[in-house]
């Protein structure tokens, strides 16, 4: 937990990018970042660069990396430096320090190889103004790239997060990327922006789970890309490596962190919120396929019986996450129960 953070008042509307920053070899990367925030339609923007084991020298590349940048006016930037021993990651302690650093009402964190949409911020802080939610998503597109003469060429993009709608698909994993959401600072206590420094992967997730427990999300822009996010061979997940829990030891322990996180949590669900996810619960059962001979009845039947099916499993499981005390394992066990129930059908 971070001291000492005082609430920006309301009047504040400067935007806070917290950027992270532990290699030179990727100076290139991160101008690629920066010139990405200096397009912004939202202009009221301050940059916090922390860097890792920084140098006066690294300070001095990265302030003129800023001001040379097509800012409209005088840009607002802070570059910071923690010195960490030799191996040691600290991703977590970099993204706490320009938290506690951050001047702005709205905050905001971008990896130092990834990169804002125009419009992305102005769209996801319009969206926080006509609702009282803590924090706005928009949809992250994946990029992936190869070096070739000293340069990076993007050879594919999709959006491998668009499976991800609403708070339960929340609560089963993640599909918000760190540099996809904007925060409201004056919506939300002090003590709860904080990341985990046990943590040096999945530290973004772990957020926002503790986030969900006392907090409402807006979803309501995952259909518009506001960032990409770009895999490459200095990345510290691969793509073929995230979807696998037990792909390394480092992986490993932090899904086992995770999972030890959403046992211990308790979510407050509004009841919106409970209405929401019985709404999902209640996903149609894809009809059967048969062939144009069978009976009508027969057919009729079959379909009445799978549907009466469903909606006694989905009664069970909403009565008990009702009835008990809120636990976020538990509403992530309803939603891996309907998806195995559901799959007996596919």
């Amino acid at each position: 937990m971070l001291t000492g953070l005082a609430v920006p008042s309301t009047d504040n509307h400067t935007l806070s990018v917290v950027i992270r920053f532990h290699d030179p070899n990727r100076l290139a990367l991160l101008e690629e970042a920066i010139f990405s925030l200096a397009l912004q339609f939202w202009r009221d923007i301050e940059l916090v660069v922390v860097i890792q084991n920084g140098t006066a020298a690294i300070e001095a590349q990265i302030a003129e990396l800023i001001e040379k940048q097509p800012w409209l006016g005088q840009p607002m930037y802070q570059v910071l430096s923690l010195q960490f021993s030799p191996g040691f990651d600290g991703r977590s302690k970099l993204l706490n320090h320009g938290v506690q650093h951050a001047k702005g009402r709205y905050l905001a964190f971008l990896d130092d190889d990834d990169y804002v949409y125009q419009h992305g911020y102005c769209v996801l802080i319009e969206s926080l103004s006509g609702n009282q939610q803590v924090l706005a998503a928009g949809k992250c597109r994946v990029s992936r790239s190869r070096k070739s003469n000293g340069y990076w060429h993007i050879y594919q993009k999709n959006s491998p997060f668009e499976w991800g709608r609403n708070l339960a698909d929340l609560l089963f994993d993640n599909f918000i990327p760190i540099h996809s959401y904007v925060i409201d600072r004056t919506r939300i206590a002090p003590e709860d922006l904080w990341f985990d420094e046990q943590l040096n992967l999945l530290e973004d997730y772990d957020f926002l789970l503790r986030l969900t427990a006392k907090y409402r999300f807006d979803f309501s822009n995952l259909d518009n890309p506001v960032c990409e996010y770009r895999y490459h061979e200095t990345n510290s997940l691969q793509p073929d490596l995230d979807l696998n829990p037990a792909s390394t030891p480092k992986i490993r322990q932090a899904r086992e962190l995770i999972d030890a996180r959403k046992n211990s949590l308790t979510i407050s669900l509004s009841v919106l919120d409970l209405l929401l996810l019985r709404t999902e619960l209640q996903v149609a059962v894809p009809a059967p396929i048969v062939e144009p001979s069978v009976d009508k009845k027969l057919l009729i039947d079959l379909l009445t019986k799978q549907n009466r099916s469903l909606n006694k499993v989905v009664d069970k499981i909403y009565d008990f996450a009702h009835q008990h005390t809120g636990l976020i394992s538990i509403l992530v066990f309803c939603t891996r129960s309907v998806r195995k129930f559901l799959a007996a059908f596919r």
